[in-house]
């Protein structure tokens, strides 16, 4: 059992964090009964994935009574930070009420815990509470406040005891807070401050970090600098290296490379998170269709049926994961290309437990593309809700091109053009002048957008327009 365990020490240290579970896996078949709760403990804290990481905690921390509060509160600390950081990873997410009584026991543990990492961990899984419970319904200020004040004490305490992972995961629970304020460009700087961490930060906080640059450029309508960090961030991981926490930062990539109108690149870069996902065990990653369902797109654009077809697959293969989201009948009829899919996502998507703001863009630009009906009153409710919830530039300039083709309205088409030029959004910019130029009768501009989609090698927007 010794060697299986020595395996997963070599296997963490080059960052092969999928290895070193099957070795810790193998190890605990062998273990005896009072090995086992360090094993499991160990298991979680390989992370490959959320939903391992989850059962490893678990299984521990069902071995290990509050008679000893540090290591009870450490486990309790993890399996908390687990379901709200990483809630797009969860498939089979808690209630609020379970996920309170997990907080519950936590508080009464951190009254008789002394051990500083315990303490730290079970502060950073509450700091991410707001982000958490906005999957289910907006936070509250208070909510948000709280968080915040708990991920400022989880990383004083990290600081104390110079625990850089720490450090990291407190800096994105504090980028959280400053997201659910709608301050992007904040939540952007704090998200680079854990780069200041250096080479002392493991790879797996690296990519969560690049990912949230990623994440807040592209919110920001910053589609350049979303490009380049997603570029320099997948340039440190090499093959076998973190596939999960690889996929996040490629699906952030794709979507940005999307909307830039980088389409070879997209689609390569769809298909390496494809494998990254297959790597990683074909897990629940909620968070990586942003990438896939934007790479779809693209291919369906391009004609491109073999690529169409294997990401349209990967899509329903996690989406089936996560049977208790009411959403996913809809976006599982978007992708096989129902009308009647992205009508539901659009009349719902003001709905208190709405999210995935990106699959709700993509779902917008597609039913726009192919000119499905939107109902003007679900399309302009959705477009608030977005604008108070998330306050995104791109989703902005989405819903309102798709209300303008709605009410016929030109100007408000200008203000979209406007917008898609200064985020050099190509392929939105391609779209919005032919459909500008067919509404004013401007066939210079029409002009000047089928030359960006013949660019992208967009057939079916060049059919949509040419005919």
């Amino acid at each position: 059992m010794r060697w299986l365990v020595r395996a997963a020490d070599a296997a963490l240290a080059s960052a092969a964090n999928v290895e070193a579970a099957r070795h810790l896996r193998a190890a605990i078949e062998l273990a005896e009964p009072a090995e086992l709760v360090d094993l499991y403990e160990r298991l979680g804290d390989s992370f490959p994935d959320a939903g391992q990481s989850l059962e490893g905690y678990r299984a521990a921390l069902a071995r290990t009574g509050d008679g000893d509060p540090d290591r009870a509160l450490r486990l309790l600390g993890a399996i908390l930070t687990s379901l709200t950081r990483m809630t797009g990873a969860v498939a089979d997410r808690p209630t609020e009420e379970e996920l309170d009584a997990l907080r519950a026991r936590g508080a009464a543990l951190l009254e008789r815990a002394a051990q500083p990492l315990a303490k730290a961990r079970f502060h950073i899984g509450e700091g991410f509470y707001g982000f958490w419970i906005s999957n289910t319904r907006p936070a509250t200020a208070a909510e948000i406040d709280a968080s915040e004040a708990h991920a400022r004490q989880g990383l004083a305490i990290a600081r104390s005891i110079d625990d850089v992972g720490l450090q990291s995961a407190a800096l994105d629970a504090l980028s959280s807070a400053e997201i659910h304020r709608g301050n992007w460009a904040a939540a952007r700087d704090t998200a680079r401050s854990r780069l200041e961490l250096g080479d002392r930060l493991d790879l797996t906080e690296r990519m969560d970090t690049y990912s949230m640059v990623a994440w807040s450029s592209v919110m920001l309508g910053d589609l350049d600098e979303a490009a380049s960090m997603s570029r320099e961030g997948l340039s440190l991981v090499q093959p076998g290296q973190v596939p999960a926490w690889a996929l996040h930062l490629v699906a952030w990539r794709t979507y940005a490379l999307a909307l830039r109108g980088d389409w070879d690149d997209a689609l390569a870069t769809a298909e390496r998170g494809r494998q990254l996902w297959i790597e990683a065990g074909q897990i629940p990653a909620g968070y990586a269709n942003r990438g896939f369902l934007a790479g779809y797109l693209i291919a369906l654009a391009r004609r491109d049926e073999p690529a169409a077809e294997r990401l349209r697959s990967t899509i329903d293969q996690i989406m089936v994961q996560f049977t208790k989201s009411r959403f996913v009948p809809f976006y599982r009829d978007v992708i096989r290309l129902k009308p009647e899919g992205a009508a539901a996502i659009i009349a719902t998507a003001s709905d208190p437990d709405a999210s995935a703001p990106e699959l709700i863009e993509r779902t917008v630009s597609l039913a726009a593309d192919r000119d499905w009906p939107m109902p003007l009153g679900a399309l302009m409710a959705a477009r608030a809700s977005a604008e108070s919830r998330s306050k995104a530039r791109h989703l902005r300039a989405t819903f309102d091109r798709a209300i303008a083709l709605n009410k016929g309205d030109p100007g408000l088409l200008r203000v979209v053009l406007a917008e898609a030029e200064q985020m050099h959004a190509r392929p939105l910019i391609g779209r919005v002048r032919c459909e500008l130029g067919r509404l004013t009768k401007d066939t210079q501009l029409i002009e000047q957008g089928l030359g960006i989609l013949r660019d992208l090698g967009d057939r079916e927007q060049l059919e949509r327009f040419e005919r």
